[in-house]
């Protein structure tokens, strides 16, 4: 069974990947979009928020994290399945897959896409922004030294996501 992750900065086109492997024919799934599975929660106290928390957000007080039975019970549901996502519990979680590829883009153009994208409000205020772009600076290396595969994300989604089953088809 495959389990991989799509992952990377906010902006970076993860979701785009999800919705062309699922027009491939993939199980592919945004764990954004699945409350059950991704939510906020209260770093204090431990517990979800029953609400979003306004912007900025502030990783300080809140976690955006992964409810660990939801994830695995999503990861175990077909053969080969892809989840995209970044969240606060993403690093101690990565041995749930079996190859992990990270998004990657210029500053520039995460800057442009976030500022630009209509389906996202997050890194729209400029604190988000600031911190999004700090954190992307450098997390190529970061991602490699993890093992992961970084992939242009500068290039047509439809290459992107060839890059990406390409690394899954190896002999």
């Amino acid at each position: 069974m495959g389990k991989y992750l799509i992952t990377g900065s906010p902006g970076v086109g993860k979701t785009s990947v999800v919705e062309e492997l699922t027009k491939r024919g993939y199980k592919a799934y945004n764990t954004d979009n699945y409350r059950e599975i991704t939510w906020f929660d209260d770093l204090q106290t431990g517990k979800p928020l029953k609400n979003k928390p306004p912007a900025p957000f502030d990783p300080t007080r809140h976690g955006w994290n992964w409810r660990l039975p939801a994830l695995k019970k999503l990861l175990n549901s077909a053969k080969n399945v892809f989840v995209s996502g970044v969240t606060s519990n993403t690093i101690e979680n990565l041995d749930l897959f079996d190859k992990v590829f990270v998004l990657h883009i210029g500053l520039d153009t995460l800057k442009d896409r976030l500022t630009d994208r209509a389906n996202n409000d997050f890194g729209k205020h400029p604190d988000e922004l600031r911190e999004v772009l700090k954190d992307h600076d450098g997390s190529d290396i970061f991602w490699k030294n993890k093992g992961a595969i970084i992939i242009n994300a500068e290039q047509p989604i439809i290459k992107v996501v060839d890059d990406i089953l390409a690394h899954i088809n190896e002999k």
